[in-house]
């Protein structure tokens, strides 16, 4: 873009300037001539715009920081079709801890009547469901002491008709089970029995029997743990992934899961209410870290059916997992690519794509290679070139990015946001410049600031263009009364080479940059004005 004087061939008035150098003074041509007040207060006016527009640019090039647009990168044309989703492997027990599809209750009845037997029944067994959903009735018909005397137990049914008549020797062992037509079994316990009284067991036939985990093991009547008929847990030690966790006849399955959880056998234990199942979770995801009961002399892992139990493996991301073993990567053959010339040996039965990425990272090839997700891409980034070879194995096609050479043509620049910013703020800085020129080249009162602007100028500019090496798009022209910026090529060379037009800009601080010295010369020919119009300023700041 063109604003009359040009900035383009700044190159030819500059020279490197290797150590500081303060800005000069403004060198006043204002001679004492006829004061034309309207002039001066209009060049006044220009010079504290351009200075405001100085400092914006300033603001902004001193902000910027150069990115690295000179990295080069290949990626993947398309997003990948990856699951990276992981599992932990689970063991679990093989099917509900009690697995009887009826129930009944309670364990322990107690008698009723004339309240003054003593000897407890504890019912057991599996109810067949024959007598369906209802009540059985267990009626003593003898007073007599257990294990004294004979005594007699009658059972009635669901539909109150007589199910059982037992009888209960006085040389019976108390744990001696009487067993039901039904499925059910009972004992009777030491005390007495006072004739006519009577308990009430509620039998269930579509209602399933399911353990209580918070019973101890050892329990009986209604603190039994209700594990299925024949199994019990005692005193003894569970091994898990090689840690022993002591199991005591106490414990429960509620204790027993704090205590796994708390024994370093790196698994996490819950009861899963809803299935009746005991759950060991592996702490690790991945398809590698497992759950194995090594051992059980407790009788635990029987009663809760983790013995015999099959473990769900874990599963790794695909990112992770054997190339073989993902649909992204069925058609990749093993064989050896080459990244930059550098041979990189990939086996699909072996390798996962993180192996094959940090393979590549790690080698000389000057290639980082990463991957993103979202979305699923894989990045192959480097300073100057990518040279990439599938080898015949198919491994860059997988990934979606073409085979072949790509060089880098950028330099060290800014981003497009930043590149905007510093181009827009040096434009009006050219525009305020050039106008300023204009209004002084017309104007006999102010030709010579005119003059020394333009030689401040070029002075600033000698001392700085070669250092940058070329054009940046400013043109100063002697046959024209203004100045212009050419913002395509400004723009390029912040694009490519920012770090020297940024010390053109701004300087280091060994030297004053443009900004600078042309900020230093617009204050002391404001302050040349300020004498001119005879005061400090003031009426002037009013008219502007």
């Amino acid at each position: 873009m063109s604003i009359t004087l040009s900035l383009q061939n700044l190159a030819q008035y500059t020279r490197v300037e290797p150590a500081k150098v303060e800005p000069q003074a403004a060198r006043s041509n204002i001679k004492a001539v006829s004061p034309d007040i309207s002039a001066l207060i209009l060049a006044r006016y220009q010079l504290l715009g351009l200075r405001d527009a100085i400092n914006e640019a300033k603001d902004a090039a001193g902000s910027s920081r150069v990115g690295r647009a000179n990295v080069l990168g290949v990626n993947s044309t398309t997003p990948l079709a990856l699951d990276n989703s992981t599992r932990a492997a689970v063991l679990q027990s093989a099917a509900e801890i009690n697995t009887a599809p009826t129930s009944f209750s309670p364990f322990g009845p107690d008698w009723t009547g004339s309240g003054s037997s003593t000897a407890l029944i504890t019912v057991g067994g599996i109810y067949d469901g024959s007598g369906g959903t209802g009540t059985l009735r267990f009626i003593a018909r003898d007073t007599g002491v257990r294990g004294l005397t004979d005594l007699r137990i009658r059972v009635r049914d669901t539909n109150n008709s007589n199910l059982a008549n037992i009888t209960i020797d006085a040389s019976d062992p108390l744990e001696q089970q009487y067993n039901l037509p039904n499925g059910l079994n009972f004992s009777l316990g030491a005390g007495t029995l006072v004739k006519n009284d009577e308990l009430l067991v509620d039998v269930f036939d579509s209602i399933g029997s399911a353990v209580i985990p918070a019973n101890p093991f050892n329990g009986t009547r209604n603190s039994t743990p209700n594990f299925d008929p024949g199994q019990s847990v005692g005193g003894g030690t569970l091994t898990i992934n090689g840690v022993n966790v002591a199991v005591v006849e106490t414990d429960s399955i509620d204790s027993m899961v704090t205590a796994i959880n708390q024994s370093g056998a790196g698994v996490t234990a819950t009861f899963d209410q809803a299935s009746e199942r005991l759950v060991l979770t592996q702490d690790t995801p991945g398809l590698a870290p497992t759950v194995v009961i090594d051992s059980d002399d407790s009788g635990f892992a029987d009663a809760t059916k983790l013995s015999g139990a099959t473990v769900i493996p874990g599963r790794d991301a695909d990112i992770d997992s054997p190339l073989t073993d993902v649909a992204q990567f069925q058609s990749v053959q093993s064989g050896t690519i080459s990244v930059n010339q550098t041979a990189i040996a990939i086996d699909t039965q072996t390798d996962s794509l993180r192996d094959i990425l940090d393979r590549i990272n790690a080698s000389e090839a000057g290639v980082t290679a990463t991957y993103t997700e979202p979305p699923q891409q894989v990045r192959f980034g480097s300073g100057n070139t990518i040279a990439l070879d599938d080898g015949a194995t198919g491994f860059f096609s997988s990934l979606n990015i073409p085979v072949g050479v790509v060089r880098s043509v950028r330099g060290n620049g800014l981003s497009s946001g930043q590149t905007s910013f510093v181009t827009e703020t040096l434009d009006r800085v050219t525009r305020r410049l050039s106008g300023l020129l204009s209004t002084a080249k017309g104007s006999a009162t102010l030709s010579p600031l005119n003059a020394g602007l333009r030689e401040i100028v070029r002075d600033a500019l000698a001392t700085q263009a070669n250092a940058v090496g070329g054009s940046f798009g400013l043109r100063l022209e002697t046959a024209a009364p203004g100045a212009s910026l050419d913002t395509g090529i400004l723009t390029r060379n912040l694009h490519r080479n920012a770090s020297s037009t940024l010390r053109f800009l701004v300087g280091t601080e060994a030297s004053s940059g443009l900004l600078d010295r042309l900020a230093v010369n617009v204050d002391a020919a404001l302050a040349d004005l300020n004498g001119r119009l005879g005061s400090r300023g003031s009426i002037v700041d009013r008219l502007a």
